[in-house]
């Protein structure tokens, strides 16, 4: 599986780094998010989400020319990916889920021939990938399950088509069996049952 992973990887940046105009969309939904009392509606990531923000630069290290990184105004989504940004030199720019049309214009017009990373939500990732007319994977198309974290999405944009396949990076995401995954600072990480 991991070599898998590491060839479409090269793949896709072979793609964009030979100038044959596609452009490459990295769509992951927020890492593992803990659960706090004090913050109930914009917690921030546990132990095993920074964990998986850092696998995410790890995954990505082969991919050149990434332009640009967006993600909705919540601690957990830019979390996950602003490591990656800062690794880059980039700013995490924000977007709102009912602007996904829109975002997925800018991304085609502005980052023609880039790659881009974007961070959604279990409830957000399967329409940003259909924003860019693409179909979500048929493993996926009713839905992620509430623990699954470990997801990345490969939106490949050439010449007006556009295809989505489904890999996986970080720790595979545990099942829910009733008891939360490691937290942070003795906060539990979310998970189905909470």
């Amino acid at each position: 599986m991991i070599r898998c992973i590491i060839l479409f990887l090269m793949v896709t940046q072979l793609a964009v780094s030979t100038g044959c105009g596609a452009t490459v969309v990295y769509v992951v939904r927020h890492a593992e998010k803990a659960v706090d009392p004090d913050v109930p509606g914009d917690p921030r990531l546990c132990a095993a989400g920074d964990a998986r923000a850092e696998a995410l630069i790890e995954t990505l290290t082969t991919v050149e020319n990434i332009a640009a990184v967006y993600s909705t105004n919540t601690q957990r989504t830019r979390a996950t990916v602003k490591p990656l940004a800062d690794a880059r030199g980039l700013e995490v720019q924000g977007y709102t889920s009912s602007e996904l049309d829109n975002l997925a214009d800018i991304i085609e017009t502005e980052h023609q021939g880039k790659a881009v990373i974007i961070a959604g939500h279990s409830n957000t990732v399967h329409t940003i990938i259909s924003a860019f007319g693409a179909e979500v994977p048929e493993e996926f198309e009713g839905g992620t399950d509430c623990n699954d974290y470990d997801n990345l999405f490969v939106v490949v944009i050439k010449n007006d088509k556009a295809t989505a396949v489904a890999l996986h990076y970080g720790a595979v995401s545990p099942p829910d069996n009733g008891e939360p995954p490691v937290g942070t600072q003795g906060l539990p990480c979310a998970w189905c049952g909470s």
